[in-house]
């Protein structure tokens, strides 16, 4: 590709070849007229003929110029919009300008250019159809257009919203390093210019120093990286899902909810942050996944809860919509095995989301305060699907009980002694959120957790946890080990 044209083709040559052919159709059409008032002199028709075909080879030639140009103008942005190359611009230009029936083609392509309105109102399974029925031109130059729209759209193709979010991200990193960013002092922080004030990613007051070039060190890494970002959405405390493996032809696909105190700031700091979650979990897939591949999805789609508030149900109400559609979207023809994995209050959003209806085959509860859920046979998943639960040893999610649930007839000072025995008898029936789905009655399937100790163990390197949630994940189900 160079700046003149593709493989040698110059659209200006092209501009210049068509205003020849004007040229000589005008002069036949001279000569045609100077012949015809010659007394006894019959023109014919081949003069005529030839008039013609000039002028539709002018026509030809600029309409083939200006697809070329088109291609041209749209090169930089695949450059420069953080490496899009979805659109084989050198290809098209040099197809477009050699074949003849492409012209018919391409115009019927752009008439079925979706708008964005028209994307928004689709669910995401119509909304894959639609992207299937695109051409891949068409359906990159909507990225270029639209990628705030494209990178959060559920049912879009995951490359579409992988190079979405990549233009979304380096944009972002521009205004981070602007002058709109900083302050009179030269450091970004709360309410300091425009960005940082609608922008703020979440990080506590005491750690605002150095707050700009700590995020903008982070993003720089996920593009150098070429991390898979399915969603990116700085306002608040951010919102960011990040896919491991290959999403498009996966057979397996486990999408990871995650609980409190989970933002856009610190979703892979120092160690990996919450993204190390499905990282761990889409490589212990790989020894023995019974030759299907595998994908994890570290699902920071809604706004969890900072701490205290997690007593409340707000959150997971509020992500309960926006958990559904993109499990919807990510396989929209329930043609692969499909895990959701709801760890602490993120297992609160998975229940109130299987409550309504959640298209999967495998619902994992781990480390759960309750789903709000009565029962495992409660959630309305794919038919033939199943209900897990674990908790580890000395996770103290298992005395989270809500004290409307203790027994009106156990005495006030007794009810510490209460709780001690019930907890370690069988462990609380009834945690803060609804029954506990590792309680006996609530018919979930228990594995085991040998090697994870406390609430955020459980995807942890060597333990039985992250095992058993692999071969669940790989529909390997002789292999779980229960509880």
């Amino acid at each position: 590709m160079s700046g003149g044209g593709f493989r040698g083709i110059d659209p200006d040559g092209l501009a210049h070849l068509a205003d020849s052919c004007d040229q000589g159709a005008a002069r036949v059409s001279l000569f045609h007229s100077n012949i015809a008032r010659l007394d006894g002199v019959e023109p014919g028709s081949g003069l005529t003929e030839t008039g013609r075909e000039l002028t539709s080879a002018a026509s030809e030639l600029r309409w083939r110029a200006a697809l070329i140009a088109e291609a041209r103008d749209i090169a930089p942005f695949l450059e420069t919009e953080a490496g899009l190359v979805l659109v084989t611009a050198g290809e098209f230009a040099a197809t477009a300008a050699c074949e003849p029936t492409r012209r018919a083609a391409a115009l019927l392509d752009w008439s079925t250019m979706p708008s964005p309105t028209e994307l928004l109102e689709l669910g995401p399974a119509a909304v894959a159809r639609r992207f299937d029925a695109l051409s891949p031109r068409l359906a990159a130059r909507l990225v270029l257009d639209a990628p705030a729209l494209i990178g959060g759209l559920d049912g879009a193709p995951p490359q579409l919203r992988y190079q979405a979010n990549r233009i979304l991200i380096s944009r972002f990193l521009r205004q981070l390093e602007g002058p709109s960013a900083m302050g009179s002092s030269g450091a970004a922080g709360p309410g300091i210019g425009p960005v940082v004030s609608l922008l703020h990613l979440g990080y506590p007051p005491v750690s605002r120093v150095g707050w700009r070039e700590r995020q903008v060190e982070e993003l720089r890494r996920w593009l150098d990286e070429d991390r898979q970002i399915l969603l990116f959405d700085p306002r608040g405390d951010g919102r960011v899902v990040e896919v491991f493996g290959d999403l498009e032809f996966a057979g397996n696909i486990a999408v990871v909810v995650p609980g409190i105190r989970k933002e856009l700031g610190s979703f892979s700091d120092g160690g990996g942050g919450f993204r190390a979650t499905a990282r761990n979990l889409e490589q212990a897939t790989h020894p023995g996944d019974g030759g299907g591949s595998t994908a994890t999805i570290a699902w920071l789609g809604y706004d969890p809860p900072d701490g205290a508030d997690a007593v409340w149900r707000a959150a997971a109400i509020e992500g309960r919509a926006s958990l559904r559609s993109f499990v919807e979207g990510i396989d929209p023809d329930d043609s692969r095995h499909v895990s959701v994995i709801g760890h602490s209050y993120g297992s609160v959003v998975a229940g109130v989301a299987a409550a309504a209806g959640l298209d999967v085959d495998e619902l994992v509860f781990v480390g759960s305060p309750g789903t709000t859920l009565d029962a495992a046979a409660d959630a309305l998943i794919r038919p033939g699907g199943t209900v897990w639960a674990a908790t580890a040893n000395w996770d103290p999610i298992g005395a989270g009980i809500n004290p409307k649930e203790l027994p009106g007839w156990v005495p006030s000072p007794l009810v510490p002694i209460w709780f001690l025995l019930d907890l370690q008898h069988e462990g609380a029936a009834e945690l803060w959120h609804g029954a506990n789905p590792v309680a006996p009655g609530f018919g979930a399937e228990e594995f085991a957790t040998d090697g994870a100790v406390g609430h955020s163990s459980y995807f942890e390197e060597g333990t039985e946890s992250l095992a058993n949630l692999a071969r669940i994940v790989t529909g390997r189900f002789e292999e779980v080990v229960p509880a």
